[in-house]
């Protein structure tokens, strides 16, 4: 609660997508503060019940920590309600975070659109952007195949190999492996469940299917893009074999 109601304020951040919610950070990092839409909200509703029934039996879920859910009503003449989430930070560390990746498992327009000269450590960066594979030390990986009971995505010393893609003419997700490592600490999570494959996404989906790949398309039913996701995971995160 210190966190959240100290003398200290909180820092708004900048978005990172196209919800067009507005976030704030506690002054010791641990908490995030999102604005939510009243959809979102009911979406929340809807799954809370599952939500914490899944939190409870793995309590190290790579899924998003919420504490709080609340809303409250402006003062002045249009009396707005403002609506927002209390989530766990996942960049909360003691080490320096260098690249940050916003990653879904789908090419269309996944890239950053900063020129590489102005990428830093606060650039969100996409799939396309991506050029390393992640190499697990075995328990690691072992832990992160299955609904893991212990601490996953948080300070995991692991290998990052360079890769390189074939060709730019037909996006490719995960390029070739060169044999270049690199030791690295790893933060992974799973944020931003709150979206709803609602009329919009349908409609959005429908349209860019006439002018590419639908595969590549963000937008996509539920079970597709669960099945999508899950095996870019599995190409992005592999065994480190030489693990000794």
């Amino acid at each position: 609660m210190l966190s959240l109601c100290g003398d200290q304020a909180l820092r708004e951040l900048s978005s990172p997508g196209k919800s067009g919610s507005f976030f704030y950070l506690t002054s010791n990092d641990q908490y995030m503060i999102k604005t939510m839409k009243k959809a979102e909200v009911k979406i929340f509703l809807k799954m809370l019940r599952a939500y914490y029934n899944h939190v409870r039996s793995f309590e190290n879920t790579l899924v998003t920590k919420f504490f709080g859910l609340h809303c409250v009503k402006l003062a002045g003449a249009n009396q707005k309600k403002v609506r927002f989430v209390i989530m766990g930070n996942l960049f909360c560390s003691d080490h320096f975070i260098h690249r940050r990746f916003d990653l879904k498992g789908s090419s269309l327009g996944r890239t950053t659109d900063k020129p590489q000269t102005e990428i830093d450590e606060y650039t969100i960066l996409k799939d396309l952007d991506l050029n390393f594979i992640f190499r697990l030390q075995k328990h690691w990986y072992q832990e992160f195949q299955r609904l893991s009971k212990i601490k996953l995505g948080s300070n995991m010393p692991t290998k990052a190999e360079l890769t390189i893609r074939k060709s730019d003419c037909e996006p490719q997700l995960i390029g070739e492996p060169t044999g270049e490592l690199y030791d690295i600490i790893l933060y992974f999570g799973i944020i931003d469940i709150l979206q709803d494959y609602d009329i919009s996404k349908k409609l959005e989906h429908a349209y860019k299917s006439f002018q590419y790949d639908p595969t590549s398309i963000s937008a996509v039913d539920p079970k597709q893009y669960s099945r999508r996701f899950k095996d870019f995971v599995y190409k992005a995160f592999q065994e480190d074999k030489v693990d000794i």
